[in-house]
């Protein structure tokens, strides 16, 4: 299924929806919901995009590709070059239970949950400046308006935490989530989303992030129309 076609504006809707011509402009590529015969594509996107610790076996892929719960980017003559997985939970507070971690959060999947987790989203490099992964970010929170989803939300981790040295230190890494500079934590809360906790060892392999993840969350109230500008006139010449 098509959900966005190089004609539609993220912003236009969901499912095709009708919008005047002038609201549409031309993108490079389209976005869909993955099938098992992009499996191959996925693993090769996995393999580039992180670290081995950090990369989700092929039959991992292929089991949240199953779910129909993951939408790719498709570019013209290159394929499928973007990914996005997501899941749905029943509650967030689900992934900061005790024992909750990346080994086992997939197993919180409900089909029916009123929470839709977003797992993981990739492009390959030489696409990065299409935007893919907020332009896939934005279907998934179109999408999760549309189906009466309570909210969204995401264990993300720091991606540009450099050769900083944190050595253990919880405090010193707690500020540098609050100073809100991070990359990887900006592309959720640029898109509106708001810190919630950080997870300590949720994510043990990421040694960088101190095998911690951090809980972020989107409302999906609907957003205020901006108020119509007042104009003074100017005095009389």
């Amino acid at each position: 299924m098509l959900l966005v076609s190089p004609l539609t504006l993220a912003e236009s809707g969901y499912y095709g929806s009708s919008w005047p011509a002038a609201v549409l402009h031309a993108r490079p590529y389209s976005i869909r919901i993955a099938t098992g015969a992009d499996v191959d594509a996925l693993v090769h996107i996995e393999g580039l995009c992180w670290v081995p610790a950090l990369q989700a076996e092929r039959a991992q892929l292929a089991e949240r590709v199953s779910r129909g719960f993951t939408y790719v980017a498709i570019v013209p003559a290159h394929g499928v070059v973007a990914v996005l997985y997501t899941q749905r939970i029943t509650a967030r507070d689900e992934l900061l239970a005790p024992g909750a971690s990346s080994a086992t959060h997939e197993t919180l999947h409900v089909a029916t949950g009123p929470v839709v987790q977003l797992l993981a989203v990739s492009a390959l490099p030489q696409f990065t400046h299409l935007q893919l992964g907020a332009a896939l970010r934005d279907l998934a929170l179109q999408v999760a308006r549309h189906e009466g989803a309570a909210e969204v939300v995401a264990m993300t981790r720091c991606s540009h935490l450099g050769r900083r040295e944190f050595a253990g230190a919880s405090q010193a890494y707690a500020a540098y989530v609050a100073a809100a500079v991070d990359p990887g934590l900006a592309f959720h809360t640029g898109a509106g989303a708001r810190v919630v906790a950080i997870a300590t060892g949720y994510r043990p392999a990421d040694t960088e992030n101190l095998g911690n993840a951090v809980l972020v969350c989107y409302s999906l109230e609907p957003q205020p129309e901006p108020e119509p500008a007042v104009l003074t006139p100017p005095p009389p010449a």
